[in-house]
């Protein structure tokens, strides 16, 4: 018979090894891979757990007593959870997405799948007070990796994936945002170890780590959320010890601290506009909280349209990742003001809004349910003294903290792996230390052998068609674009090969492929007559997607903009990007970026009457946006009305439009000129000279500056001309 003794030893000490290297996923990252900070570090953690997850099942199949999950209502409720996920997903807007996710989150329910399963197998493998210890102490060692990659790159601007710029830094996370929720996480289970920690040494050394983390988190201006989350924690860390204390003098003495504490930070911010709070970085960083102002405006945008979202489906939401469609149907014209980027939101930067759209009213109490209950058990067992009152703040500090930063930030691999690598570490205190049970049925090598080897074929199976194949297509898509710019036919013949590939993923790869192909310009299509076939195959392509699932506007975009450049030699395809554009302002009907391209379509085939009415359009949604005020000047422009022309553009410069060439401000001033606004154009001469300086731009502001009787302006600006050309008034 087989030596089942043995064989649990090997297996659960290789399952243990899995379990640490897992641990690594933070600092995967694929050069050669679309959004190389994501795609690497999930398809590296999903690949790990599905080979735990062969593991665990002939551990299981061996001695299913010894290593089934301790069951609790926690256990439960993750399966509650997992439930109303994948309900949300069946019954929400676009299963496909919410099910895969995309390159850029690479979070849908297939791999949130993944880490409730690790969660689980964590708290099997590690159950007991001294193995979650032991699990801690190596996550601490890794983390160590992150601090010295932090420091480099500190030191040596673009080592490690990254220039520092501005001394914010990002270590392998991709975003220096994420940096903060990263260390949160390793400086509370580290001030756990050193509170139990009986040598001296040892109780140094992970106070050290606590320390050196938390410097990184507050010198690294990482976010706010995170800085907020570690005062917060601090605060209730230094509360919950005295509250516990015997000594009514240290309880009285804290709490007093804590107050003291409090209130600085809120006269911090009551004073937040004096000069001693705005010199001082550390303050004033506190101190630039503000929901009306920039960013702070465009998420409190994207709150209201998640809340609208959550209330035209309440019970199971739209899915997970499906933001993105919400956004467009609910998109608010005021997003514009602040730049194209913050028109185009796939999450709602808050994990209670997202919660909310994504999974309505249960899905929200899955989800939150996961923490309260985790909390709720923890207090019991500290109650009980299963666990001790260390266990009990730290465990709890670190969900508060993952909570409260979240509130104004989404997640990253990183924090997902972090929480869910908690919540078992958790599972594993609840569990407590695991007695030897006896194997109730005993296997033959062969029987074992049989069972191993359908084991293997189904993780080969899963790990082929889903890892595997995700990292083929997510390195083809950029290969094949690499190719393609440098060699029209070879890499077309790549996107045709790549895009064969049967994967959940195609969708992103039709759109990185289709915005590349758009961007042959309509001077290299005139006389590369060929290149029409590259725009043919991205519109037949957008065309097959739109069939499957016609909901995305941007979709509609592409494939309008397509017809846009193929019209130049087809006046037909004029018709078909007419339907496009009208099928996306449909899926948003406010979204000024439709407009201002079906407009531009418009004024190609000589319709600037219907250019201008749907730039009136645009315009009347939010006057206080540039680019609309731009735009539409632009269209009076074409139409010959150049007053009118005159008063939308100096108004777009008014508003600080944002130009993307030096010719747009160069229009803006040869209107003004041949209109003689005088009065206007010193400004528009010195924003054009701020970003594109030259010896003309100087020379005409000297003549606007002379015709307005300032001479000394005048013989200033002759100077600062000549200084750059002396030859400049020899010029005939």
């Amino acid at each position: 018979m087989l030596d089942s003794k043995k064989i649990e030893k090997f297996l659960l000490a290789a399952l243990e090894g899995v379990i640490y290297l897992s641990f690594l996923m933070p600092f995967i990252f694929i050069d050669s891979s679309i959004f190389p900070f994501i795609v690497g570090k999930i398809l590296y953690f999903q690949a790990a757990v599905q080979l735990m997850a062969l593991i665990y099942i002939v551990l299981l199949v061996i001695n299913f007593n010894q290593y089934k999950p301790k069951k609790n209502l926690l256990f439960y409720w993750f399966g509650f959870y997992a439930l109303t996920l994948l309900l949300s997903a069946i019954f929400g807007v676009d299963f496909q997405r919410a099910f895969w996710s995309n390159f850029e989150r690479m979070t849908g329910v297939f791999v949130v799948f993944h880490f409730i399963a690790y969660s689980i197998i964590v708290s099997v493998v590690f159950s007991g007070e001294e193995r979650v210890k032991k699990a801690i102490k190596v996550l601490l060692a890794v983390s160590l990796i992150q601090v010295a990659v932090v420091a480099a790159q500190y030191v040596k601007p673009g080592v490690f994936l990254y220039e520092n710029v501005g001394g914010r830094v990002w270590g392998t996370l991709g975003n220096s945002i994420y940096i903060g929720s990263y260390f949160l996480f390793h400086i509370f289970f580290a001030l756990y170890l050193a509170f139990k920690e009986k040598k001296q040494i040892w109780q140094i050394i992970y106070l050290s780590i606590a320390i050196l983390e938390s410097y990184i988190i507050i010198h690294s201006r990482s976010s706010r959320g995170a800085d907020l989350a570690f005062g917060l924690a601090a605060i209730f860390i230094i509360f919950s010890y005295a509250f516990l204390s015997k000594n009514k003098k240290i309880r009285i003495a804290t709490i007093s601290v804590v107050i003291i504490g409090v209130l600085g930070l809120t006269a911090i911010y009551v004073l937040r506009n004096t000069e001693m709070i705005k010199s001082n970085p550390y303050y004033d960083k506190i101190s630039e909280l503000s929901l009306n102002e920039g960013t702070g405006r465009t998420r409190t945008i994207a709150w209201k349209i998640a809340w609208t979202a959550f209330l035209e489906r309440p019970v199971l939401g739209w899915g997970l990742e499906n933001f993105y469609y919400a956004f467009n149907k609910y998109y608010n014209p005021e997003s514009l003001r602040y730049s194209y980027y913050e028109t185009w939101f796939d999450r709602s930067h808050s994990v209670v809004f997202d919660t909310l759209y994504s999974g309505g009213a249960m899905g929200t109490v899955s989800y939150f349910g996961l923490f309260a209950v985790g909390g709720i058990l923890l207090f019991l067992a500290w109650k009980k003294g299963q666990v001790d009152r260390h266990a009990m703040i730290f465990f709890t500090a670190i969900f508060a903290t993952y909570l409260i930063q979240i509130l104004f930030v989404f997640d990253h691999p990183a924090s997902y792996f972090l929480i869910y690598l908690s919540f078992g570490l958790l599972l594993g205190l609840l569990s407590g230390k695991r007695e030897d049970v006896a194997p109730k049925y005993e296997f033959s090598g062969f029987l074992f052998f049989l069972i191993s080897l359908g084991a293997i074929i189904i993780f080969f199976s899963v790990f082929f068609s889903t890892s595997i194949r995700t990292y083929k297509a997510a390195t083809g898509i950029i290969d094949a674009e690499r190719k393609f710019v440098n060699n029209y036919k070879v890499g077309l013949d790549a996107y045709k090969d790549i895009l064969s590939l049967k994967t959940s993923f195609k969708k992103d790869m039709v759109s990185v492929m289709a915005k590349r192909i758009m961007q042959i310009s309509p001077e290299v299509l005139k006389n590369n007559p060929q290149y029409s076939e590259a725009l043919l195959l991205a519109r037949n392509e957008v065309i097959s997607q739109v069939e499957e699932r016609g909901i995305d506007v941007y979709d509609y975009l592409i494939l309008g903009q397509i017809d846009m450049l193929l019209a130049a030699s087809d006046p037909k395809y004029y018709d078909s990007a007419e339907v496009f554009f009208a099928k996306a302002r449909e899926l948003s009907p406010k979204r000024q970026q439709v407009y201002f391209t079906w407009a531009r379509e418009k004024m190609m085939r000589g319709d600037n009457a219907g250019a201008i009415e749907l730039l009136k359009e645009a315009y009347a949604f939010d006057e206080k946006v540039p680019d609309s005020s731009w735009y539409l000047g632009l269209a009076y422009n074409q139409d010959g009305n150049k007053d009118l022309a005159w008063d939308y553009t100096n108004k777009a410069f008014d508003l600080r439009y944002t130009w993307k060439a030096a010719d747009e401000l160069y229009f803006l001033i040869g209107l003004g000129e041949r209109l003689k606004k005088d009065q206007d154009l010193p400004s528009i001469y010195l924003k054009a000279i701020e970003q594109f300086p030259s010896a003309e731009l100087y020379a005409g502001l000297g003549n606007v500056y002379y015709r307005l009787g300032m001479g000394n302006e005048a013989l200033e600006a002759f100077a600062q001309a000549e200084k750059i050309n002396p030859e400049i008034f020899n010029k005939k």
